[in-house]
């Protein structure tokens, strides 16, 4: 099973995007209208891409190395956890301290399948879900990766960024051989679990409302 999602990912990434394709044409607006729902696109070929983090007027130049697999991901992301993605854009689109949000999703791509080819996600598949689970994978490291960029001490500039996803990929990669990592809908769960559990024992103990404050 991990074979053919193997090669199915394989032959994304050698796909490349072609403009005058209406189906990776009609993607790519969809992607637009998740991330930026109030703002329309006032052309295909607009210096408004950098507004989701691509690198110049036309995206189309930017999956040249991940194919149409980094559309793919960037596009699942972003329908599948709407709030998380937007949140994630948002941050990288934060003052000095911003990042390339689209360019990091088609790294955080670049990574996964890296992984996949090196049987580094093979645990990851089979304890979650082999369909999906190297999309989830995805969206959990790509959400991973806002988290280390925005709490990083001292804080991380644009001009950080190919060290800092390089340093990056090592603390995955860790999280992997240890089994930390989980997919977002159960890292959701278990956050909730957690306040949960944190608001039984404060009913229950008042004097614990006294404590500084958990910051999940």
């Amino acid at each position: 099973m991990t074979y053919t999602l193997q090669h199915t990912i394989q032959a994304r990434t050698l796909t490349a995007y072609d403009s005058f394709n209406p189906v990776h044409e009609a993607l790519l607006l969809q992607l637009w209208d998740v991330l930026m729902p109030h703002t329309s696109l006032e052309h295909r070929i607009s210096h408004q891409w950098t507004e989701i983090g691509f690198q110049g007027d036309d995206p189309a130049t930017d999956f040249r190395g991940m194919g149409m697999q980094g559309l793919d991901d960037l596009v699942y992301f972003a329908q599948t956890y709407p709030q998380v993605a937007k949140r994630v854009l948002g941050n990288a689109s934060h003052g000095i301290g911003w990042y390339p949000f689209a360019i990091a999703g088609i790294h955080t791509t670049r990574f996964a399948v890296e992984l996949m080819k090196n049987h580094q996600l093979q645990w990851f598949l089979y304890r979650h879900d082999v369909q999906t689970g190297y999309s989830e994978f995805y969206c959990s490291v790509f959400s991973m990766f806002d988290t280390f960029w925005t709490t990083h001490a001292p804080p991380l500039t644009v001009m950080d960024f190919e060290v800092a996803f390089k340093r990056f990929k090592t603390k995955v990669e860790v999280e992997l051989w240890f089994d930390l990592l989980l997919p977002l809908e159960k890292e959701r769960v278990v956050v909730d679990s957690i306040r949960d559990t944190v608001t039984v024992t404060t009913t229950a103990h008042p004097t614990l409302t006294q404590r500084k404050p958990i910051f999940l």
